[in-house]
């Protein structure tokens, strides 16, 4: 309970400051909340975990959370602002909604260390005691650093086997985005299954695409329409679309109107309007109720020339038209709509669609644009894909600097980036195996783990350097120990998200769990059982063993 306070403390701290600049949240940002309290909680629990093992040992409480503090306090530095600057990363992607969650994140990352370090122990020391002090228990630790300490070598060989599996799983099937923005709502979404369902009654795709054409005047823009209704029509004989909603299928072009009118010439028209009402009313339609009707076949029968657009809409067409044909002071603009045979959601399929039709339309010369949820969602992957490259760069580039300026020494800074560079090889490696592919919910993931591992490297190799770099049981005792339980607290917090009935949030929590846990798994067999033989004296020869002649 005390570890968790300075952290929900810290954020509603860090909602109200970011409230001050956004007075909106985004679902993802909302979501990943209780992640946010996994993290945070990580200080609170290196802090406390030390202190009590101190008090356990006979010292007075308040001596113990300075000395705690003293010791951990260089390591939740640097922990801290690296795990800052990877989420102050998300500040360089065009997306707003990453700005959001990279933002608030960095708030709460910060005010909890803050918190942990000032209002933890100040509320420790005013509380009671609530029992006689006790050793935090040591979680099956004490047999992995046994473990570790005879098996070092064969440790780092099944870590350089798991990387090389890894690796050659990236090669063959590498990262995805996801396109289908189906795949990150709820699989039994209403919605959805309406959709499928109409899909499944009247064929053809559940989205249509929107092909806008621009011209100066309504009258372009139809010329326009009917002039690309040859290719339409042939797409639709190939088998490429189901059926096509155009301006130019309601409003016929001067040539069609005038074969049409032409047999009207030779025609009585009142007899046909006679023939028209007796047969309606045989039919048993009441004769005051078809009236108009009729008046309005007269009113048109009686243009024996072809009709403008003006005309055209006078005559009740206005209604149809609307939606699909509009002007402004900019210009005019007509909207076809297509509706595929199947599904676009692949590049091959949404290839074969849109570079027949941009082809029609470089031919022609006409201005058009396609549009529609399938281009939106083939644009927006490559939108977040660009962004995952800059965010996970400037991430990468923020801890390195950050390791660099406070550890300096070469090999301690190689050792404190181990845990990265395993954690996410390994974590991609088990992506590609699984078919896992990324989205805009995500795509954050990387990020973070550039930090959580940085710091499950920065605990360790802290309190491996400050025992003389020879006591590794003292340090996944001391260190090993917060390390663990900062990350079973973070699963816990992601493991929420895994269990969303919403696919983009599950899929967060799911790529998390297995993020960190692959973090975890580096930092706390694989960096030790490299310090291990690093703190190994090299091997004397024994006395005698020289023949001297």
């Amino acid at each position: 309970l005390y570890g968790l306070l300075p952290t929900i403390v810290a954020l509603i701290i860090a909602l109200g400051m970011f409230a001050v600049f956004r007075s909106t949240l985004n679902a993802l940002t909302l979501g990943c909340l209780a992640s946010l309290i996994g993290f945070g909680m990580d200080y609170t629990l290196h802090v406390l975990q030390r202190a009590f093992t101190e008090q356990a040992q006979g010292l007075e409480r308040t001596a113990a959370l300075r000395l705690a503090i003293r010791d951990t306090g260089g390591a939740l530095l640097l922990a801290t602002t690296t795990t800052m600057a990877c989420y102050l990363a998300f500040l360089v992607a065009h997306q707003p909604f990453l700005h959001d969650l990279g933002l608030l994140a960095a708030l709460g990352m910060g005010l909890s260390c803050v918190l942990s370090v000032t209002f933890l122990p100040a509320l420790l020391v005013l509380l009671p005691q609530p029992g006689p002090p006790r050793l935090p228990r040591t979680l099956g630790l004490p047999r992995l650093s046994a473990t570790v300490a005879r098996y070092p070598r064969s440790i780092l060989a099944l870590s350089l086997l798991l990387s090389l599996v890894a690796a050659g799983a990236l090669w063959l099937w590498p990262p995805r985005f996801e396109t289908d923005l189906r795949n990150i709502h709820a699989a039994n979404s209403p919605t959805l299954q309406v959709q499928a369902r109409i899909a499944t009654l009247f064929g053809g795709s559940h989205e249509p695409l929107m092909l806008l054409v621009e011209q100066s005047t309504e009258a372009q823009v139809l010329q326009d329409l009917q002039r690309l209704q040859p290719t339409l029509q042939a797409m639709i004989q190939d088998g490429l679309l189901a059926a096509v909603t155009s301006p130019a299928m309601l409003y016929p072009e001067h040539a069609a109107q005038h074969a049409a009118v032409q047999p009207l010439h030779t025609r009585d028209i009142p007899q046909l309007l006679a023939v028209l009402r007796s047969t309606l009313a045989n039919a048993g339609f009441d004769e005051r109720a078809i009236h108009d009707y009729s008046m309005r076949v007269q009113h048109a029968l009686s243009h024996r020339e072809s009709i403008d657009l003006a005309t055209f809409r006078r005559l009740g067409f206005d209604t149809l038209l609307q939606p699909l044909l509009a002007h402004d002071a900019r210009g005019a603009v007509g909207v076809a709509m297509l509706f595929p045979t199947n599904d676009l959601w692949t590049h091959a399929t949404r290839d074969a669609m849109s570079q027949r039709l941009t082809t029609t339309l470089a031919t022609e010369g006409i201005q058009g644009t396609l549009s529609g949820l399938y281009t939106i969602s083939a644009a927006s992957a490559t939108l977040l894909s660009g962004d995952f490259l800059r965010i996970t760069v400037a991430a990468f580039l923020g801890v390195i600097g950050l390791v660099i300026l406070h550890v300096r020494r070469p090999w301690s800074i190689s050792m404190v980036l181990l845990p990265i560079g395993c954690g996410i090889l390994w974590t991609a490696g088990v992506c590609a195996l699984g078919g896992f592919t990324l989205n805009f919910m995500n795509i954050c993931i990387l990020p973070m783990l550039l930090g959580t591992g940085s710091d499950y490297g920065v605990y360790i190799v802290h309190r491996f350097t400050s025992s003389q770099r020879a006591d590794m049981p003292d340090t996944l005792r001391i260190a090993g120990l917060g390390v663990l339980l900062s990350a079973l607290t973070t699963l816990e917090g992601f493991g929420t998200l895994a269990l969303s009935v919403n696919r983009g949030l599950a899929s967060v929590g799911l790529l998390s769990c297995v993020g960190i846990t692959a973090c975890i798994l580096a930092a706390l067999t694989t960096l030790p059982a490299v310090l291990q033989l690093w703190s190994q004296p090299p091997p004397r020869e024994e006395a005698g063993s020289c023949v001297c002649g």
